[in-house]
């Protein structure tokens, strides 16, 4: 069964006609078939927001395509093998757990017959469905979980589209090294599940590394929404920053409410995936102040912000009627043309002939960077997509952008 967000008129994005535009309008006899792009998701709970701005990205990238209007694709749909197809897509339901990811991977596969899986939230979901259902099926698979499991020399057909923690946090400490230097210790509340475990890894990895001391480290299991005994405990070690790496829009928006209401006057580092969940639930007050590492300005003009990036905002705006745009959208969306430029350049629908070709291939992103390709010595395999990172604060309200980095993945 799909989805409950089906329920919420979703269904329509992956069939004729469409709700939230995923099918060109254009008719059928301009393609000669279909392909599907998989997708699965959190798509219920307090980490839904993030999942479906990932299959939104998603939605935008098969948009552009059928529609010939990207840069790289300016003829209606996607060419390969001498055949134009129409990409459609459709998402399931992970809810956050090992379990569901593998009921969806196998849903994708066996009842939907996906060969190409994009945009997943989550590492859990994404490392169990790699492991029992696409690696096994040759399935090329691209997530965006943080764990050093979710891609690994054992997984060649999986991708990961998206920064970990390692690197938000390296351009976020380093920064801070540089900007804030009063800020010496660091306290992390992190969620207890492999996600956060590998969150809480990579940032003492990082902040040790720069002279930084973790003085506390507390693990809440996902769904929390008590932090007061968290933040209590966390305000006793008196650090400087409070570290959330990897919580949810829903789950550190309560953390920030919570933290100001214990009268915690400490700088907050997050990854505000979604702050207008985040400004929504906490409200401004609390949110005052709190740097941000996985989001975006889209308002911030250049050199920050590409012309490309502007249209891809307006484009999501316009489309899914929201205000707000999220990042991970547009990481999701780069990946897409990414994989779907590589189809027409190894000219095959074929799994592995596709993977070679993505491996060597690099693409314009949309914030104007080359894509590059890293991994291989710290994760074992060289399937890490190395995009730009913004370092962001919350400011009356609004995410100021005021810097930008573009990492190193070895």
């Amino acid at each position: 069964m799909r989805s409950n967000f089906f329920k919420l008129g979703l269904a329509a994005i992956f069939s004729l006609g469409s709700l939230l535009g995923t099918t060109s309008a254009s008719s059928a006899s301009a393609y000669d078939d279909e392909l599907l792009i998989g997708d699965f998701q959190i798509l219920s709970g307090a980490a839904a927001a993030g999942g479906l701005g990932n299959h939104r990205g998603l939605i935008l990238a098969i948009n552009h395509y059928n529609e010939g209007v990207h840069p790289l694709n300016k003829t209606k749909g996607l060419t390969v093998g001498g055949k134009t197809y129409k990409l459609t897509t459709v998402v399931y339901d992970h809810k956050y757990t090992t379990e569901g990811g593998i009921t969806a991977a196998n849903k994708l596969v066996f009842d939907d017959g996906a060969k190409f899986v994009v945009g997943t939230y989550g590492s859990a979901p994404s490392i169990s469905a790699a492991e029992v259902v696409f690696e096994p099926n040759k399935i090329l698979f691209a997530t965006t979980g943080w764990s050093s499991k979710c891609i690994g020399a054992d997984k060649p057909y999986t991708f990961r589209l998206h920064l970990t923690a390692l690197q938000y946090n390296g351009a976020f400490y380093a920064y801070a090294k540089k900007e804030l230097p009063h800020l010496k210790t660091i306290a992390l509340l992190v969620a207890n599940d492999e996600s956060g475990f590998q969150s809480a890894k990579d940032i003492k990895a990082v902040a040790e590394n720069m002279g930084f001391t973790i003085v506390a480290e507390e693990y809440y299991d996902r769904g929390t929404v008590d932090y007061y005994p968290f933040l209590t405990r966390v305000l006793k070690a008196n650090p400087d920053v409070l570290e959330t790496g990897g919580a949810s829009p829903g789950e550190e928006a309560l953390m920030f409410k919570q933290l100001y209401e214990l009268g915690g006057n400490i700088a907050v580092s997050g990854s505000g995936q979604t702050p207008e969940v985040i400004l929504d639930i906490a409200g401004d007050e609390a949110s005052e102040g709190v740097y941000l590492a996985q989001t975006v300005n889209y308002e911030s003009g250049p050199p920050m912000i590409s012309d490309q990036q502007r249209k891809f905002a307006a484009d999501y705006r316009a489309t899914f009627n929201e205000p707000d745009v999220p990042m991970q959208a547009e990481k999701v969306y780069d990946m897409a043309v990414g994989l779907f430029e590589a189809m027409k350049k190894a000219d095959s629908l074929d799994t592995t002939v596709v993977r070679d070709e993505l491996e060597k291939f690099n693409w314009m992103l949309t914030s104007g960077d080359m894509s590059r390709w890293g991994g291989e010595k710290t994760y074992g395999i060289k399937h890490q997509l190395i995009t730009p990172v913004y370092i962001n604060q919350i400011q009356n309200g609004k995410v100021i952008t005021i810097g930008k980095v573009l990492p190193d993945v070895e």
